[in-house]
């Protein structure tokens, strides 16, 4: 199921929050999930629903800056190593989470929907996050 969802913490705190959490020290965290729907805790995409996971480090996130008029951070391509899991319904979302306060802070769709085996890593590609202008 295609869908997207921004968690409160991203909302309340701002984009610059992802770049933060990017520093070593800190653990926001790429989980390549599926069978994710909206509304799902931090537990649920971190344990049942993770595929794989990478610790993403400032390097793979950038600052927030302007797209037009829109705010946007842009998240690197990432290779998520090999999992224990294979999928079965390719059904995939890539979620970003901050392990350090248990918190979802956005979910997005991977289009590919590509299968996954255990063992074989993910490229997960470039992408963008961000806030539009009101209009």
């Amino acid at each position: 199921m295609a869908g997207h969802e921004i968690g409160t913490d991203l909302f309340d705190k701002g984009l610059g929050y992802l770049k933060t959490m990017a520093t070593p020290g800190t653990n926001l965290v790429l989980h390549l999930t599926e069978g994710w729907i909206k509304g799902d805790n931090y537990t649920t995409i971190t344990t049942t629903k993770s595929r794989g996971s990478y610790v993403l480090q400032d390097a793979d996130v950038s600052a927030p800056g302007n797209v037009g008029e829109d705010r946007r951070v842009t998240i690197s391509e990432v290779t998520i190593p090999g999992g224990s899991v294979s999928s079965t319904t390719g059904d995939l979302h890539i979620a970003v989470v901050d392990s350090t306060n248990s918190a979802m802070l956005f979910v997005t769709d991977e289009t590919s929907d590509q299968a996954i085996t255990a063992g074989n890593p993910v490229i997960v590609p470039t992408f963008t996050v961000g806030f539009n202008q009101l209009t």
